[in-house]
């Protein structure tokens, strides 16, 4: 099963038992997203063979018109298969992330 999970939300609820957790189920899109959102808050990036390897389908695919914008007008940026943030924009990743949405 392909999950994430949350602890408590309230610290009285967390302290009465810590390892409860709520298993939330993530869709494949789900996962891609995740992974992107994650691996663009890295300086390195994603790799994009690691992406396909991974899902089955390329960066692009996957995210189609939404993802060929970000990456024409620069905000993405690919080199030596890795995809990764402008520079330029990296305070505006979680903007570019919605944008992914």
């Amino acid at each position: 099963m392909h999950c994430r999970y949350d602890n408590a939300q309230s610290l009285k609820e967390y302290l009465k038992d810590p390892l409860m957790k709520e298993y939330i189920p993530l869709t494949k899109e789900d996962e891609m997203f995740e992974t992107v959102m994650m691996g663009l808050r890295l300086v390195k990036g994603i790799s994009l063979s690691g992406f396909q390897a991974r899902y089955g389908c390329t960066f692009e695919q996957a995210f189609g018109n939404k993802a060929k914008k970000l990456l024409e007008e620069g905000k993405l940026v690919i080199e030596d298969d890795m995809l990764r943030c402008n520079d330029q924009y990296y305070h505006l990743l979680n903007s570019l992330l919605c944008d992914l949405l």
